[in-house]
């Protein structure tokens, strides 16, 4: 994986996980694993998915802003 950090096929159902992710903090792991989770309940980005993230992560949103702070492409050419 060299753009994404996770992927889902909830009718597979199949995770992948970016190895890079092991760089980053250990909450914005957490995120992307219970997100990735969810999506095997619920496919999209709906009404229900949103309430499932904030019901087991209250500062998702936060998390995901950490996330995305963090350049994939930085963490994976690292050293």
């Amino acid at each position: 994986m060299k753009t994404n950090w996770r992927s889902c096929n909830p009718r597979a159902p199949r995770l992948w996980f970016n190895l890079a992710l092991v760089k980053v903090p250990p909450e914005c792991i957490e995120y992307v694993v219970l997100r990735e989770l969810l999506h095997l309940v619920d496919a999209s980005h709906g009404d229900r998915f949103i309430e499932a993230l904030d019901l087991d992560l209250p500062d998702s949103r936060e998390r995901r802003a950490l996330l995305n702070a963090q350049p994939l492409s930085d963490i994976q050419n690292a050293s």
